[in-house]
């Protein structure tokens, strides 16, 4: 069966001083994110016990690049590695999560009165499982 590939596109506004790199420099990073659960709240604080522990390990990569003054481009590789533990079973899987190309144009600059604005656009392609 062939995997249709769907894009995702994303628009969106912040504001930061630090969000477009300075003039043609390229600037990669790296987070560790683990995330682990296995109760969950109800909005009156009580927790219930899930059926399964979940756990998850995300290692974001990215690149930004500033073309111009105002305007980078940028990639988001995901590593992703998850388990589901169950009362007889465990499942577990690991590779590529969803990559991310990125847009971002400074709309105002920073002034000793306001933050920058920048707004961004997404495309994100479902390469993760």
């Amino acid at each position: 069966m062939k995997r249709l590939l769907a894009l995702i596109v994303t628009l969106s506004f912040c504001f930061s001083s630090l969000v477009v790199a300075q003039p043609k420099k390229l600037e990669l990073g790296m987070d560790v994110l683990y995330l682990s659960a296995d109760k969950e709240y109800d909005n009156d604080g009580k927790s219930q016990d899930l059926t399964a522990t979940n756990t998850e390990l995300r290692i974001p990569i990215s690149a930004k690049l500033a073309v111009a003054d105002k305007l980078n481009i940028g990639l988001l590789i995901p590593l992703v590695s998850r388990t589901s533990k169950f009362t007889t079973t465990d499942v577990s899987g690991s590779g590529l999560g969803d990559i991310d190309f990125l847009v971002d144009y400074k709309i105002l600059k920073e002034s000793n009165t306001s933050p920058e604005l920048v707004g961004g656009l997404a495309i994100t392609i479902p390469t993760g499982k």
